[in-house]
C-alpha cells in the first residue's frame, strides 16, 4: 500500500468519523484552536529505504525535516542557533535562546540505569544518555527487549514550553534487520503526523541511518499516534484542496467507506500507483561491515546532510496554508 494511499485513507477517515474538540493552543489572533481528529491511529511500513515513506501529494521539505531530527538526536541540542530553520522560534523558552528542557536536552541527559560498559568509546562516565545507550545495546546486546528511547521526562515538563510530541521509540534487532516503532502523543495531520509527512520522514530516516551505522538493514517501521487531528483553520484555509483529495479514487484498492449503508463513489483524479517510489540512498562512506560500536558511534556523530539523497521524489506542486497554533 503506497504512502499516498495511506494518507488519503487517513484523511477520509478523519473527515468522516473524527470528533471535534477544543485545545489549549491559540491562533495568532488569540482565538481558541479547535480540531477534528481520531485516537489511536497507526501506519506500518516495510522496505523503507527502497520505498521511502514520503508523501508525493504535496512537497515535503525533507531536508529541513532531517535537519531537525539530527538537531534532536545527533547534536542533542535545545539551542535555536543549532537548528538551520526557524520552525521552533515561536516556542523559545523564556528568552533563553532554547526550547527549554525538551527533545535534544532530554537526549543529552544521562540517566541512572543506563550503564556505560564502553568508557573507552563513550567517555569515562558511569551513566549514558539515551542515544549512547541505544547504540551500545544495538551493537552489543541486540537481543535486548528493552531498547527504548523515551523523551517524556516528567521531571522536565515544567521547564519547557512544549513537551515532546513524538516522544518514544522502541527498537528491535532480528536477523540483521533493525525494526522501530515511533509513539506520538499528539500529531497535526497536515503539518507533521499524517502518512508520509514530516514526522514519518524524520523517523524512517533515523531508523535507516541508525541501521546503516550499525551494519544492519532497516526493518519494519510502525508509527502510532494517540491523537491525530486536523486544525479548524487548516480545514477552512485549504477547503478546495481537501475536497479534491477527499474525492480521489484509489483505482486498484478497495474502498470500504460508505454513508447510510450505500458505498461511496468517487471521480477518478489520481492513480496512487503512478508515483515511482522514492529511495533513500546513503554515501558509501556510511558503512560499518563489522557492526562494532566504535565505528557505529563515529559514523552517526560525523554524519552530514551531504551523505544522503532521496532519489525519484517528484511531488505534486500543491501548497497548503498551514498556520501553526501556539
Amino acid at each position: 500500500m503506497t504512502v499516498n494511499y495511506k494518507f488519503w485513507k487517513q484523511l477520509k477517515k478523519i473527515m468522516m468519523y473524527g470528533s471535534e474538540k477544543e485545545t489549549r493552543a491559540r491562533w495568532s489572533n488569540g482565538n481558541v484552536a479547535k480540531t477534528v481528529g481520531l485516537f489511536q491511529q497507526f501506519n506500518e511500513y516495510s522496505n523503507i529505504q527502497e520505498k521511502f515513506p514520503i508523501l508525493s501529494l504535496r512537497n515535503i521539505n525533507y531536508r529541513a525535516a532531517i535537519d531537525e531530527i539530527l538537531w534532536i538526536w545527533q547534536k542533542r541540542s535545545n539551542k535555536l542557533s543549532d537548528l538551520n530553520s526557524k520552525i521552533w522560534d515561536e516556542w523559545e523558552y523564556k528568552g533563553t535562546g532554547t526550547i527549554g528542557h525538551s527533545y535534544g536536552f532530554i537526549l543529552n541527559k544521562e540517566y541512572k540505569g543506563l550503564s556505560n560498559k564502553n568508557p573507552e568509546i563513550l567517555g569515562s562516565k558511569k551513566f549514558l544518555n539515551p542515544v549512547e545507550y541505544l547504540f551500545q545495546q544495538i551493537t552489543q546486546n541486540p537481543n535486548d527487549r528493552r531498547i527504548i528511547v523515551n523523551m517524556f521526562d516528567f521531571n522536565e515538563i515544567g521547564n519547557a514550553g512544549l513537551p515532546p510530541c513524538a516522544y518514544e521509540t522502541l527498537w528491535s534487532v532480528e536477523k540483521g534487520r533493525l525494526h522501530m516503532t515511533l509513539i506520538q502523543r499528539s500529531g497535526d495531520f497536515f503539518v507533521a503526523a499524517g502518512a508520509g509527512c514530516w514526522n514519518e520522514v524524520q523517523y524512517a530516516f533515523l531508523q535507516c541511518l541508525v541501521a546503516r551505522c550499525c551494519g544492519l538493514e532497516p526493518g519494519n517501521f510502525t508509527h502510532f499516534v494517540q491523537d491525530l487531528h486536523i486544525y479548524d483553520r487548516h480545514l477552512v484555509d485549504n477547503r478546495d484542496i481537501i475536497d479534491e483529495w477527499s474525492f480521489m479514487t484509489s483505482h486498484e484498492y478497495q474502498d470500504n467507506f460508505s454513508r447510510g449503508g450505500r458505498p461511496l463513489k468517487y471521480n477518478s483524479k489520481l492513480n496512487f500507483v503512478d508515483f515511482e517510489s522514492p529511495e533513500l540512498v546513503f554515501s558509501e562512506k556510511i558503512t560499518n561491515k563489522s557492526g562494532d560500536l566504535e565505528t557505529a558511534w563515529k559514523l552517526f556523530n560525523e554524519f552530514k546532510q551531504t551523505n544522503y539523497e532521496i532519489s525519484n521524489y517528484s511531488p505534486e506542486k500543491t501548497k497548503l496554508k498551514l498556520e501553526v497554533a501556539i
